[in-house]
């Protein structure tokens, strides 16, 4: 993320190894096997939905194909023969099918877990808000995670106690999720004015970021929206 020409200090991070947000099962099974992980239901081998009013089914690919009676006898997806076609679900009872639903709800794990760090830093933020492409749900492995923490007016903005605690929750943060951390840090009494700028970041801030930690964004962000 790129500095926008004000005075607030970011607190930047650069790993290798990422998780794309958008395809958690996938990133973190590799190939079509999180591809069909993810997708539920599968119809193969029929031009038309096997029951009228059936939703939700796919054609798996040629790739994919060779790989479902694996994961037939692995118990995790079940067949269903209706002829023309095989209609392959993941098997919801399945011990491995309660990983992939996890799997499938990492990034509203990640926000949660991200505004427990904000919680527990020392000295305490006063709020913490997840932007960008993390909070549209846009986040690919390329994406950093861009995190607005609200500094509390009695702590000075070069206290060095504050300085460490943005520090830790970055490389918590990064250890947390797999992406680099981007830190915007802002003071309690400037969040209402720079909220209200008008500028593009801020505008961003206040349409899509998402509280994960303290109180709501200032009425006042109503002002950008639209």
């Amino acid at each position: 993320m790129a500095e926008h020409g004000w005075n607030n200090r970011f607190v930047l991070a650069r790993y290798d190894g990422r998780v794309d947000f958008r395809r958690p099962v996938e990133a973190l099974i590799p190939g079509v096997q999180g591809a069909v992980a993810r997708r539920p239901r599968w119809d193969h081998g029929a031009t038309e939905p096997a029951h009228a009013g059936e939703a939700g089914r796919r054609e798996p690919s040629a790739g994919l194909a060779p790989l479902l009676p694996n994961l037939v006898e692995l118990g995790l997806v079940e067949r269903t023969d209706v002829p023309p076609s095989a209609l392959f679900r993941l098997v919801d009872g399945h011990l491995g099918a309660e990983l992939v639903r996890q799997l499938a709800s990492l990034r509203r794990t990640a926000l949660a877990r991200l505004g427990q760090l904000a919680g527990g830093m020392e000295p305490a933020s006063a709020g913490c808000v997840v932007f960008g492409s993390m909070a549209t749900g846009e986040a690919e492995a390329g994406s950093d995670i861009d995190v607005l923490l609200v500094r509390r007016d009695k702590v000075d903005e070069d206290d060095e106690r504050w300085h460490a605690a943005l520090e830790r929750f970055r490389v918590a943060g990064r250890e947390l999720t797999g992406n680099p951390i981007s830190v915007l840090e802002v003071s309690q009494g400037q969040l209402t004015k720079r909220l209200g700028s008008g500028e593009p970041l801020w505008r961003d801030i206040a349409k899509h970021g998402l509280v994960v930690h303290g109180p709501p964004l200032p009425a006042t962000a109503d002002l950008s929206r639209g």
